[in-house]
């Protein structure tokens, strides 16, 4: 369990300030989102996504992702094996 000292005035102005910049961005956006056309928009984020996309096995080929490992660190030893 993670246990954080952190006032309620602290998480409040985290909490607002998570969403300050998201709604500031918003703003941009919108102005862009009416410049160009919406078919050039659908089409960067269709290749914005399968660029995304292509890269999760890209990266496990290349050895950057290891998605086995991590459950078995959590876990304690074995039986029959000495702790690390």
């Amino acid at each position: 369990m993670l246990h954080l000292d952190a006032t309620t005035a602290v998480v409040t102005w985290l909490t607002f300030l998570g969403q300050l910049a998201p709604a500031l961005l918003a703003l941009r956006a919108g102005v862009l989102g009416d410049r160009y056309s919406e078919r050039r928009q659908m089409v960067t984020g269709d290749l914005g996504s399968a660029a995304v996309l292509a890269s999760v096995p890209v990266s496990a080929a290349l050895g950057v992702v290891d998605s086995f490992a991590a459950p078995d660190r959590r876990r304690g030893p074995r039986s029959g094996e000495r702790p690390a």
